[in-house]
């Protein structure tokens, strides 16, 4: 469900970035060999952000929505 809201989502979040935050590992040995842990951070840290803003935004909604029964 990650992968596919933060590939579909507006803020085209490059699939690199994404992959290694969700920690998927490379398929290609060499490409893998070079990767880190800090590699795309900045925008890993931005990711996680609008993340945790979506997914407040959409509980708080479904909240209000039920309550109101």
């Amino acid at each position: 469900m990650a992968s596919s809201t933060l590939h579909e989502s507006d803020q085209k979040f490059r699939s690199d970035a994404i992959e290694r935050q969700l920690a998927h590992v490379e398929q290609n040995k060499v490409k893998g060999a070079y990767s880190h842990k800090a590699e795309y951070w900045d925008e890993r840290v931005e990711m996680m952000d609008w993340w945790g803003n979506m997914s407040t935004t959409k509980v708080s909604n479904a909240e209000n929505y039920y309550s109101s029964w």
